[in-house]
């Protein structure tokens, strides 16, 4: 059976990169690419295994919305790609920006913002 190995950078095409980062292991039930996951959540056999997963002690995912396979999937793809430590992805816009300001603000900060700018409208909500 042929083993796909995790890509280096330095010996093989962007290309390849591309179509391989972030695909290794067995697939379900044979599929020949990463399936899409459309689970929402995940099952664990016990509390203390979920526990483990949730606090980034193991590898898995809690919560679809959060983290998936399809997901860690693209988000490696993307990290190989850009030669980055990580990635991360957001399926929206406003995601992606509340996300950047949760991490870099903290409760009682505060933030400016031009008006009439590209960040008007809802994001100006904030």
């Amino acid at each position: 059976m042929h083993r796909r190995r995790e890509n280096n950078k330095d010996d093989v095409g962007l290309g390849t990169r591309g179509v391989w980062a972030g695909e290794k292991g067995k697939y379900w039930e044979r599929a020949t690419q990463i399936p899409v996951a459309l689970s929402v959540s995940f099952g664990y056999y016990d509390v203390n295994e979920w526990l483990a997963v949730a606090q980034g002690k193991r590898p898995g995912h809690i919560y679809s919305r959060n983290t998936n396979p399809t997901v860690a999937a693209f988000e490696e793809k993307v990290r190989n790609l850009e030669t980055a430590e990580a990635a991360t992805s957001f399926s929206s816009g406003m995601g992606a920006i509340s996300n950047t300001l949760f991490a870099l603000l903290s409760p009682g900060d505060r933030a400016l913002f031009p008006f009439r700018t590209p960040m008007e409208g809802r994001t100006s909500c904030l």
